[in-house]
């Protein structure tokens, strides 16, 4: 309702429904240019393969580098400043879920919820 109303979304990065434009992150820019030149096949012969138990927990393993990182100067926190790791980056989408993930734990790393009353 409210991006009916205003015309943008208030979501940005974290948007995942709307159809309004959105800034994307460079990385995200860039992993879609780098993708098969953002050309998507929709032939059904070819199906996406599941990520292997190696492939999620090397991306497992990254997230948690990056909460550390994030845990240890959550107000400095910067998604524009994060340099993807190649096997990530070779997918836009899981460039942006990457992306959106670390966005929302430095979000509620920032939050006075976790902070302890003075």
């Amino acid at each position: 309702r409210h991006m009916l109303l205003s015309g943008h979304c208030k979501d940005g990065i974290r948007c995942m429904y709307c159809h309004l434009e959105h800034k994307l992150p460079r990385q995200v820019v860039e992993s879609y240019h780098s993708s098969s030149g953002g050309v998507r096949h929709t032939d059904q012969s070819t199906r996406r393969q599941r990520p292997t138990k190696s492939d999620k927990d090397a991306y497992s393993n990254t997230v948690q580098e990056f909460e550390k990182k994030i845990l240890q100067d959550p107000m400095g926190f910067d998604v524009e400043s994060v340099v993807i790791p190649s096997f990530i980056r070779e997918s836009p989408e899981l460039t942006m879920k990457f992306l959106r993930r670390l966005q929302r734990f430095a979000t509620e790393a920032r939050s006075p919820a976790d902070m302890p009353a003075a």
